[in-house]
């Protein structure tokens, strides 16, 4: 008859083996390091609701954020389900997720990872569209006429979302982050907070009734998926055009896996590329 310490061995031994395989298979989203900088947040391109304003000066340590959308595939090896009113497209963004779930998803994540992913900020989230602070309306480019090749929106997504890494990425190398789905990010919303935001790693209120939403979706047409349009929504809501992307702060050190890419516009992920190693690329 086995003791109580074989008993408790073999009890450990058996939990290991559903959740370390489970972490061995993880396919971690790509994170593109981010340089730090300050830039004019908010929208200078006088056009857009009040929330958008005034623009103002944010600086912003260096941080990771992921080069898609998060899959439903990776969803869907985390969390063991698939809340997406589009399925059958692993390699499309999760959606119809609140921010609570995702805040579910993040410690699951973390735990089965041993990461520190998180959301990114609000001012995060815009440094990076806007490839580091740039003057961009739309993630990549300024001119509405070449806005197809970057983005799924109102007049060429079908009304449905698409896989992640699928149009053209911005100058860091981030796809979607204008259209497909709304992105959730970590702030509360304050439709008066550009007026009183810090100007050095700004992280939103302290509190609110609404969390922060940017991008725009699959749904929306141009003035709607603007790199400075805000949204908000309860952070229980769920909705078939709402996903995220993660992102990672960085406290020093050298990352491990690091590869510089060469910071321009370049070409759609082939299918099936919306997972990848954790590897980290650093844009300057």
């Amino acid at each position: 008859m086995p003791n109580h310490t074989s008993v408790l061995a073999l009890a450990l031994f058996s939990l290991c083996t559903g959740v370390c395989a489970q972490s061995e298979r993880l396919e971690l989203p790509t994170m593109v390091e981010v340089t730090g900088g300050c830039f004019e947040m908010g929208n200078s391109f006088g056009q857009g609701r009040a929330d958008e304003r005034p623009a103002h000066r944010v600086c912003l340590d260096r941080f990771l954020i992921s080069d898609t959308e998060i899959s439903q595939a990776l969803w869907q090896q985390v969390m063991g389900t698939n809340p997406s009113r589009f399925q059958g497209c692993d390699d499309c963004p999760v959606e119809n997720v609140s921010w609570l779930d995702i805040q579910a998803f993040v410690q699951t994540l973390n735990e089965l990872s041993g990461e520190t992913f998180r959301l990114p900020t609000e001012a995060e989230w815009e440094y990076a569209a806007r490839g580091r602070g740039r003057a961009q309306r739309w993630s990549g480019t300024n001119a509405e006429s070449e806005l197809y090749q970057f983005a799924w929106y109102g007049s060429n997504a079908q009304r449905k979302t698409h896989p992640v890494g699928a149009k053209r990425p911005n100058r860091l190398g981030l796809y979607d982050m204008t259209g497909n789905v709304w992105e959730w990010v970590q702030d509360w919303y304050d439709e008066d907070y550009y007026n009183r935001s810090p100007g050095t790693n700004p992280s939103g209120p302290a509190e609110g009734d609404s969390r922060v939403l940017r991008g725009g979706s699959w749904f929306f047409h141009p003035m709607g998926i603007r790199t400075t349009v805000r949204a908000a929504s309860p952070p229980d809501h769920r909705f078939m055009d709402i996903g995220f992307r993660l992102a990672r702060s960085i406290k020093g050190g050298v990352l491990a896996l690091s590869y510089r890419s060469n910071g321009s516009e370049g070409e759609p992920r082939r299918a099936g590329a919306a997972g990848g190693t954790d590897a980290s690329r650093p844009i300057n």
